[in-house]
């Protein structure tokens, strides 16, 4: 991007994702593409959080690409689909850790008219599934090759703290535009650079198991 003076920087126009209703009182109006990163510890609903953020995309006709690699085929992640109540529609695509995915998933990310989102589960997962692990350097190359898309990281918090797991985990989370933590099926929203048009409230992934966790941890 050539050099911007102040005025030019100010008059730019960015195109931002229409959210309502619940969903604008957490996140605000955000940008389509980036980084995001889901973080929690195991149990705590990334995964149910990332679904039901995957149904309310394609309200606004987002294509998603799911890249399970550590649940996708399992019945425990076909309930987790069924309880999102995702549409049987098109629009939605579920990749698992089979050889050669990766190309795939770039493939269909990259082309004219390709896929708007992808999410990542988990990048512990992503990192031990490649033979010389997911690096910083790797990071920065996905996103120069998706910088017009949006990138979602689900992440697994090491030994019970904020940190991840993984080598180049805590670089992607500084990196991250948006950080969401979740805590006894409760979503917390950090935006990198505030938030546009509200947002910052909790989002509540399920509210049964969220007041008896939250019960259980007065």
């Amino acid at each position: 991007m050539p050099a911007l003076t102040v005025s030019n920087l100010l008059k730019k126009r960015y195109a931002l994702m229409k959210f309502s209703g619940a969903w604008r009182n957490t996140f605000g109006t955000p940008a389509p593409n980036g980084v995001w990163t889901i973080q929690g510890r195991s149990g705590s609903g990334k995964t149910s959080f990332a679904l039901q953020l995957v149904k309310y995309l394609r309200t606004l006709h987002k294509r998603v690409i799911y890249w399970s690699l550590e649940q996708c085929g399992d019945y425990g992640f076909q309930i987790a689909v069924r309880r999102a109540n995702l549409s049987k529609g098109g629009g939605v695509l579920f990749f698992g850790n089979e050889p050669d995915t990766e190309t795939e998933v770039m493939s269909l990310m990259e082309r004219q008219r390709g896929y708007d989102v992808l999410i990542v589960d988990s990048l512990t997962a992503l990192h031990n599934n490649r033979p010389n692990g997911f690096c910083q350097r790797d990071f920065v190359m996905w996103q120069k090759r998706l910088a017009d898309k949006l990138v979602i990281y689900i992440c697994h918090e090491k030994n019970g703290t904020d940190m991840l797991e993984t080598p180049a985990g805590n670089y992607i989370k500084q990196q991250a535009n948006v950080k969401i933590s979740v805590v006894g099926f409760v979503a917390y929203v950090n935006a990198r650079a505030g938030f546009v048009g509200g947002g910052g409230e909790p989002y509540v992934i399920d509210e049964a198991l969220a007041n008896e966790y939250h019960l259980n941890n007065l």
